[in-house]
């Protein structure tokens, strides 16, 4: 697999080890195609932001975790990727995390790896659900903001919410 990328920013951009990532881009065995798949998306994004990197700035790096069907997160994608490089002097880079169907243990297993690798911010679209509300204090006392978007954690610390106010509805 061919890549301008340095391991260590594709690792990063991934969620991965460098040495998963090696494996993967020197097609070596042992490498799960779930491992496969996020170093391809995470060239990919990397590939995306690379107008951004001539700016001169700060890195940032934003993980948005999504649950909802593969249309609305493609539309997330798409206007994430549309408004970024508008934003600076910063450089910001945004990871995806999008499933279908994620149970709470699923997604405070993803909230425990962001929090492990580093992130500037998580913007969330899950359910609200104690264990998610949980990990959202545990991100925000570590000092990593999130922001819901389109589903709202009302009983959470988040720092923002965005989108319909579902339950005054």
């Amino acid at each position: 697999m061919s890549h301008p990328f340095p391991i260590k920013d594709i690792a990063r951009q991934s969620g991965l080890s460098t040495a998963t990532v090696d494996r993967v881009l020197n097609a070596r065995a042992n490498v799960s195609p779930r491992s496969q798949a996020r170093v391809r998306a995470a060239i990919a994004e990397l590939e995306g932001q690379e107008q951004q990197l001539s700016a001169r700035g700060r890195r940032l790096y934003f993980d948005v975790v999504v649950e909802a069907p593969e249309r609305f997160s493609r539309e997330i994608r798409h206007a994430t990727e549309a408004v970024l490089p508008t934003i600076g002097p910063a450089v910001i880079h945004a990871r995806y995390s999008f499933r279908q169907i994620m149970s709470a243990p699923d997604c405070v297993v993803l909230l425990r790896q962001i929090l492990k690798r580093g992130s500037h911010g998580v913007v969330l679209k899950v359910r609200d659900l104690p264990e998610i509300t949980a990990m959202v204090a545990e991100l925000d006392s570590k000092g990593v903001p999130v922001v819901c978007a389109f589903t709202d954690l009302p009983g959470s610390v988040r720092r923002a919410y965005c989108g319909p106010d579902n339950y005054a509805a």
